[in-house]
Formats: C-alpha cells, sequence, structure tokens
C-alpha cells in the first residue's frame, strides 16, 4: 500500500487544484472528499498539463488538453475520472482539519488514490486549545481506542 499525500492548506484564502494526473488505464476512479463540496473547474483527457494545446500524452491517453469552466463550475463531493482522464479541483479551505480526498474504489484506495489535507492546521491546533475539558477527555478516549472498538462505541467498558 502506498503512503498517503498529505497536502497542507495553511490559510482560508488558499484555494485547492488539484488533479488526478491520469486514471488508472482500465478503469475510471471515484474520487470523493466528504467535508467540502468541491468546484469542478477542469477536466481533459490524457496526463494533466501547464497547457490546453491538446498534445499527446506519448502514453496512449489522447490528448492532455484541458477543457476549464471558471465562470460557472458545477459543485460536486464525489467525481467520476475517466479512464485515461485528468481532472481539476477547486475549493476554498474554509474548514480547518484533517479531511480525506480519496477513491471509493477499495482497491484504488489502497493502491495510493488517497489524500490528506490537512486544512489550517494552526486554527485547529488552536480549536483544540479552547475546547471544554470534557469534549477533550472524550476526544482523547475515542483516539486512544483501537481500531475494532471505534466502530461499536466501546471504550473502557463502561456506559456511556
Amino acid at each position: 500500500m502506498s503512503a498517503p499525500s498529505i497536502v497542507p492548506l495553511p490559510s482560508i484564502q488558499d484555494q485547492m487544484h488539484m488533479s488526478e494526473p491520469l486514471a488508472d488505464k482500465r478503469a475510471a476512479t471515484i474520487l470523493h472528499e466528504g467535508c467540502h463540496t468541491f468546484q469542478i473547474v477542469g477536466w481533459g483527457r490524457g496526463l494533466f498539463g501547464e497547457s490546453s494545446k491538446g498534445e499527446e500524452d506519448g502514453d496512449g491517453g489522447g490528448a492532455t488538453g484541458t477543457t476549464w469552466n471558471l465562470e460557472n463550475p458545477m459543485r460536486r463531493d464525489t467525481v467520476t475520472v475517466p479512464a485515461f482522464s485528468h481532472v481539476v479541483i477547486r475549493f476554498v479551505a474554509d474548514n480547518p482539519g484533517l479531511w480525506a480526498l480519496h477513491c471509493h474504489v477499495a482497491w484504488h484506495m489502497e493502491g495510493g488514490r488517497f489524500v490528506s489535507l490537512a486544512e489550517r492546521p494552526g486554527d485547529l491546533v488552536e480549536l483544540v486549545d479552547k475546547m471544554d475539558p470534557e469534549t477533550r477527555r472524550l476526544s482523547q478516549s475515542f483516539c486512544g481506542m483501537r481500531g475494532d472498538q471505534q466502530a461499536s462505541g466501546a471504550d473502557d467498558g463502561e456506559p456511556a
């Protein structure tokens, strides 16, 4: 399994531009980001590149041209990237936290189609510092559980 990429998003003014450089050559990739509604601002066949000239990508994937829609882009939380294609998404980083941009096809995610977005980590530290003591205790208790306990909500065996 590939290690996930971590993309820092330090301020609310940042806008994230991402592309799926080349979807799996045999199957589509389904990208999902659950904590934002992103804008689909570009898409095209082949590898994403700086130009939209429509040049061949040299890998049999077709042209590298990107169709841009910056005026009135679609807003989604999930986008399908066809095989031999790319997509460019944009969103405003206004939600401090650690969020996942990932593929909904399990073996794609295992193969590395997972990106951690560390959004405004400075603000996140401040939010945690200001957390009321009981919420902090519950959060620390939850974070200390093993994965199989988290799904059931079990902690130390005492009722909640």
